[in-house]
């Protein structure tokens, strides 16, 4: 058996304001102990415990992987925001009709954990699994997103059965003209076209020129995270689509290998300049 090891991003249910407050003012204090370590030297950091932070109100647990997060970044010199973390040992999981509930102790010299219920979506049959006890959490991490939604994002490792013998195998070809190309041996061929993404990176492309113009540089980097997502996404959707279509030949999917690419291929400096056709 395989071990997968993955990350259940798993939103809030109906967060109040309150909490949400509560969760942004622990987060701020969770930095500003992660700060006052970076300040001390490394070898002296290493020894702190929750002990040392007596004062602060967050739980002793969520201190001491506050501790170890710190200590294991070797190069940053301050934190802007660190969010909130614990280990297995911290939270518990439950289920309460169709929702999920996590089980959390914030604070310090408090035992009672606090339920919060959370969106399962996608990821109902992977909670079950850890109910049931057929997968094991890791550390649990509540985060907030650039669009103020609140997560809790838990490690999960699980086993996963050996794949089995496949008829063959399905070679795919990577470019930019078709971003993917799947070939079955000795029969037809299947195309994925990259015109809309090079129409797309030409478009943000050329807004982001016009807003480097205008020296509206936050501008720039929203619509260079924009434009992340949506490549992202047309990424994941190709990439569900190859494995749909060797499932139902039951074949498994060999790639070109384009490492190195940019090294070994020569570019001419007019379309390096392009969006769109520079690789």
């Amino acid at each position: 058996m395989s071990k997968l090891t993955l990350t259940l991003k798993l939103p809030f249910y109906r967060l109040n304001a309150c909490k949400a407050a509560e969760f942004e003012r622990l987060t701020l204090l969770n930095t500003e102990v992660a700060n006052t370590l970076l300040s001390v030297d490394k070898s002296v950091r290493r020894k702190y415990t929750s002990k040392d932070f007596h004062h602060v109100e967050i739980g002793s647990m969520w201190i001491n992987q506050t501790i170890r997060n710190t200590c294991a970044q070797t190069k940053v010199k301050k934190f802007k925001r660190l969010p909130i973390e614990v280990n297995n040992q911290g939270y518990s999981i439950s289920r309460q009709g169709d929702l999920f509930t996590v089980y959390l102790s914030l604070y310090r010299g408090q035992r009672k954990r606090i339920p919060l219920t959370v969106h399962s979506a996608s990821h109902q049959e992977t909670l079950e699994k850890i109910i049931n006890g057929d997968a094991a959490v890791g550390s649990l991490k509540i985060s907030k997103s650039r669009k103020g939604i609140w997560y809790a994002l838990i490690s999960v490792s699980m086993d996963v059965p050996e794949p089995g013998l496949v008829n063959g195998w399905i070679g795919v070809d990577r470019g930019q003209n078709n971003i993917a190309v799947a070939a079955l041996p000795l029969s037809f061929g299947k195309f994925w076209s990259g015109k809309q993404v090079k129409n797309l990176r030409r478009k943000f492309q050329k807004l982001r020129t016009e807003l480097q113009e205008s020296k509206k540089l936050r501008k720039v980097k929203e619509i260079e995270r924009h434009e992340h997502r949506i490549m992202t996404y047309i990424n994941h959707v190709i990439s569900k689509q190859l494995v749909q279509f060797a499932k139902d030949y039951n074949m498994g999917l060999r790639f070109e290998d384009l490492s190195g690419m940019r090294q070994t291929s020569l570019q001419r400096k007019k379309t390096k300049s392009d969006a769109s056709q520079n690789r």
